[in-house]
Parts: structure tokens; sequence; C-alpha cells
């Protein structure tokens, strides 16, 4: 089970991640995190962490409204940083607001249909951030190499799932930089949105995000075609439906990684 100690509020809480004898799917389901998913004492999700000699695994689940509100429409990054002092980041969602605000917030002359088209596109990608302020790459999430990320739904939540690798290769340029053992700086982060405007703060990969071209249902984010249409893409922005404004969602943690089973 995920070991975890907070170091108060506003500091660093510690993590112990477990060592996984099994590779984790990464099918946006929460079946394999049965038991070692922890809620966290700052922020309203629910986390669970192992890793294998090869990567280190991530799940987050939390309400629907809690995803629409803080992670899709503004945007979402996982960040890892090594003992060197390089930084990982992945973005995803891409953010429905940093796409084209505009034709989301539109309240008349807007069909659902376009809202969902808008929603889909921000699920099809995902963008691998660096140390450096200009070091981003958008990719499909069919096609970026060695990280995997699905988002899902499972027992009335969503499931957001996340396989990155621990050291770089040839086919795994984009990596922690960490052995088994070793400790990671980890942290989540999305931008500030007022809810039903759209506003967001600007961190320091902040500012809008290229745009790309759209993917066949079902072909990245919820399992099964389920993208839009299932409580997400036809609703109304959060304001129609009386969600106060909702801060970023931010946690910091230091990341103990296992050195093998049992240690």
């Amino acid at each position: 089970m995920l070991v975890l100690s907070a170091a108060g509020c506003g500091g660093t809480a510690e993590l112990a991640s477990p060592w996984s004898a099994n590779p984790v799917s990464i099918d946006g389901s929460a079946a394999e995190w049965s038991g070692s998913l922890t809620p966290l004492k700052d922020a309203p999700v629910s986390l669970g962490v192992r890793n294998d000699a090869d990567f280190l695994y991530l799940c987050l689940t939390t309400s629907e409204e809690q995803f629409r509100g803080r992670m899709l429409f503004p945007g979402f990054t996982v960040w890892f940083e090594a003992t060197d002092g390089a930084r990982l980041g992945v973005q995803y969602p891409v953010g429905v607001m940093n796409r084209d605000r505009g034709a989301f917030m539109r309240e008349e002359g807007a069909a659902p249909e376009s809202r969902d088209e808008l929603i889909e596109r921000a699920l099809s990608e995902l963008e691998i951030l660096g140390s450096e302020r200009d070091d981003r790459t958008v990719f499909s999430t069919l096609q970026t190499p060695g990280v995997f990320v699905k988002i899902g739904r499972s027992d009335g939540s969503v499931v957001y799932e996340m396989k990155v690798p621990l050291a770089r290769s040839k086919e795994r340029p984009y990596a922690i930089g960490a052995a088994p053992g070793a400790q990671v700086r980890f942290s989540f982060e999305s931008n500030a949105m007022a809810a039903g405007r759209g506003e967001r703060g600007m961190g320091e990969h902040g500012g809008g995000m290229r745009p790309g071209g759209g993917m066949r249902p079902g072909s990245g984010g919820m399992p099964g075609g389920e993208l839009p249409g299932e409580g997400m893409g036809t609703e109304r922005p959060a304001r129609r439906q009386g969600i106060g404004p909702m801060s970023p969602l931010e946690y910091k943690a230091v990341l103990r990684l296992s050195a093998s089973a049992g240690r």
C-alpha cells in the first residue's frame, strides 16, 4: 500500500512507491489499484503510485465535477524532477480552454457537437514538457514514445492512469531519469480557471497550446469511445450547473521509489 506522510499545510508530503510485481495496464480502470489508493489531505483526489525496474505507474481518481472543473477545462500537468534537477512534465488533458475558449464558451450558436469536438481533441493529444520554458512537444496519445496515459471511469469516479519510463533510451527518449531506489520530486497541478468564464492562471509553462488535428472517437481518453457525451461534452460549462469558482489543483511530494520487491 502507498505510504504517505504529510509535512503539514503548504509542506511537501513524502510517498513510498511500492514495488509492482507485474506491469500495470494503462486502461483507465482502477481495478488493479484496489486497496492502494489513498485520499489526499489537500487535494480532492485519491492517489496511487508504484514502480518496477523500468516504469513508474500512477493512478488518480476524482469526481467527474472535479475532473471537469480542475483538469479537463484548464489542463492538467504531472511533473517529475530527478536528483540532478532535470524535469519532465506530462500535460494531459491539454485543456479545453487552452484550445478555443471562445468557441466553447459561446452560449448561443454552439451546438453540443461542437463542444464535444473540442473535448475530443483535448483528450486526443498530450504535451511533453522539459526543464526549459520552451521545451515542449505535442504528441498524439497513440504515438507518445514510452509515455502512456488514459482516462476512464470506475465506480462513478473518473480514473486517470499514467505510465512513465524511469530511464531514458532510444525507444524511450522521455523519462524521469531515475533508477529504482532513488528519490524523485513529484507534483501535479492545473491552471486556475474561474468556472463559467474560462479564466486561468499563467504558471511557468502557461500560455496557449498549439492546436492539433482531431482523432476519431475512442482513440484516446475515455475507453470504449466514451469521450464526450457521457456527462462531459454535452453539458454546459460549470457556471450553468451552479458550480462556484474552482481553485487550481496542486499537490507536491517527494517520491521514494522501491529498489526491488520487498524493498
